[in-house]
């Protein structure tokens, strides 16, 4: 028994292994998985004065919602969602906004005044550009993409 299900993997002794078949009728060796390997995600306390009603907490919420969604997979295909929507490109300042950059959603229409997390309230800005809009109090609206501009006139 222990020669057929338990091999020695890299460092690790008495590891439960089986054999599978691939699409193909070639096997492969699966080994359990390792509940020690799952990594540890804390989560972070919201502060007690933060008030999601409050324009003032308008950007701190917009932080925790950001680093909340930065390594799902509903955030990263949402992210794609907009980058496309946008042609890759920020609506403040016209540059594109690359892989290798920070990028921030906003929601067009605040949350305080109801706004929502859907596709059609959020774009993606630079986090400078980000900044700039709550500061100055700048309105953005969404990016016509140019296909349906055109289908339209």
């Amino acid at each position: 028994m222990k020669q057929r299900y338990f091999k020695t993997v890299g460092q690790q002794h008495w590891v439960f292994t089986g054999e599978v078949r691939n699409g193909d009728g070639s096997k492969k060796q699966v080994h359990l998985y390792q509940a020690a390997k799952t990594p540890i995600v804390r989560h972070r306390k919201i502060k007690g004065a933060a008030n999601p009603y409050d324009p003032e907490w308008e950007h701190y919420f917009e932080q925790r919602l950001r680093r909340k969604t930065k390594n799902s997979l509903r955030g990263k295909r949402q992210t794609l969602r907009l980058w496309l929507e946008q042609e890759g490109k920020c609506p403040i300042c016209g540059e594109m906004v690359t892989e290798e950059d920070e990028r921030d959603t906003h929601h067009i229409r605040p949350r305080v005044e109801g706004g929502e997390d859907t596709l059609g309230n959020l774009v993606l800005l630079h986090p400078n550009c980000h900044r700039q809009v709550h500061n100055r109090g700048w309105n953005v609206s969404k990016p016509r993409p140019v296909k349906r501009a055109l289908a339209e006139a």
